[in-house]
């Protein structure tokens, strides 16, 4: 019988074109609990999606940036900054800063407890491992009746990705949180290392539309990248990359799905290769993005060279098409891709030329090769990336855990 009633955390779902993957795992989630509550820090931006009937929405207050004089004597705090930021004054900053906000969503989240009283049973869910999570690290710091946990991708993981190479409280979440859930392997083995255990691997999921159709007759070969065109994603290299088979007698086209501040600056960089070579889609959601990859599953490659990633989700959605992908091997990309075997690790920091000749290469294979990559490709889907698989664990987990 469903008797718990769960508190979900979000950055901007279900407004917005964020966090799509939420719109997956939303419905396993309100098939298990009586009720869900979606806090969501976007206040109203975008067009709302559609959620269950038994989700209600609330958009939480915006923080204050002014710092909270009371939480300068927080124990927590402290303990903190003895911990990490007795020699970097900057680390301090950022330390008080994020306590300061935490300890504003904590307050919010005990109001918005006390008008649930009568749920005794809540599950408390951060999909990212940030200040929000912090506030339920607090919440279990006070109450050990209440079961909290947070998903952890990748900006959230990996403190070299950060100002002063630091994410805050990592030992204080650690301790309190009632588990920390990576989405890959890697992000568990890094917390590992810097004495971060209190975790469990719970990967993504994409769901299936339909099964793959392994016969190609199709000669013309299609790239296609899915990214916000932020640095980190690098498009930039890609098009150079491109510019350089060009320059062969291949016959492709690049279809890129995403924006992002640097769309002026990379379209105008694509002007160098023709006009018929590139496409340009814009911001889509999953549902689009579905489709494109369906109609252009035969004889295509998605390609990723980003400089950090955690879990691509793109990865999985693709091979979920039978497409193979082709992506740098930084955070848990290894886990999606096999080398040789259903696409291609290419260096960390590669050349134009190394992207350039592993897309050649892989275009030049012959055809039985391709399908038995895109064969392998959806077998990884199956084994590790299926939705139905992934959420359902995931979601028993939440819901069967004890405080």
């Amino acid at each position: 019988m469903k008797d718990k009633i769960l508190f979900l955390f979000t950055a901007e779902f279900p407004f917005g074109n964020g966090e799509p993957y939420i719109e997956n795992e939303i419905d396993y989630l309100a098939a298990t609990f009586k009720q869900v509550h979606i806090f969501t820090r976007n206040y109203g931006d975008g067009v709302m999606r559609n959620v269950p009937d038994n989700c209600e929405v609330h958009s939480m207050p915006k923080p204050s940036n002014k710092i909270d004089i009371r939480s300068l004597y927080a124990s927590t705090l402290w303990d903190e900054i003895i911990l990490n930021g007795r020699k970097n004054v900057n680390r301090v900053k950022v330390a008080i800063k994020s306590y300061s906000i935490a300890l504003q969503y904590y307050r919010y989240i005990q109001e918005q407890v006390k008008l649930n009283e009568e749920n005794i049973s809540i599950v408390f869910y951060s999909y990212w491992l940030d200040d929000v999570a912090i506030a339920l690290a607090l919440i279990r710091k006070n109450s050990n009746r209440y079961f909290c946990v947070a998903r952890a991708h990748g900006w959230d993981v990996y403190d070299y990705r950060h100002a002063f190479n630091y994410l805050p409280f990592r030992k204080f979440l650690n301790k309190k949180l009632s588990k920390i859930a990576c989405i890959s392997q890697n992000g568990s083995e890094y917390f590992a290392q810097k004495g971060v255990n209190n975790t469990a691997v719970f990967r993504l999921g994409t769901l299936q539309v339909s099964p793959p159709n392994f016969i190609s007759n199709n000669s013309f070969f299609t790239i296609i990248s899915i990214a916000a065109l932020i640095p980190l994603k690098r498009i930039g290299l890609l098009i150079d990359a491109l510019s350089i088979l060009s320059t062969k007698s291949i016959s492709f086209k690049w279809i890129h799905i995403g924006s992002g501040p640097l769309e002026n600056d990379i379209l105008r960089k694509a002007q160098q290769l023709n006009e018929k070579q590139y496409l340009f889609l814009g911001q889509k959601s999953n549902k689009e993005v579905k489709n494109i990859l369906n109609e252009r599953q035969d004889n295509s490659v998605l390609i990723n060279v980003s400089e950090t990633e955690g879990l691509p989700v793109t990865l999985m959605e693709a091979m979920s098409f039978g497409i193979p992908c082709i992506g740098t091997a930084v955070g848990g990309v290894s886990e999606i891709i096999e080398n040789d075997i259903n696409g291609k690790l290419i260096p960390s920091n590669p050349t134009a030329l190394e992207v350039s000749s592993t897309i050649e290469n892989y275009i030049s294979l012959p055809q039985e090769i391709k399908i038995k990559w895109r064969k392998a490709a959806y077998q990884t889907w199956q084994n590790k990336f299926d939705a139905n698989k992934n959420y359902d664990e995931f979601t028993r987990f939440i819901f069967e855990s004890k405080s």
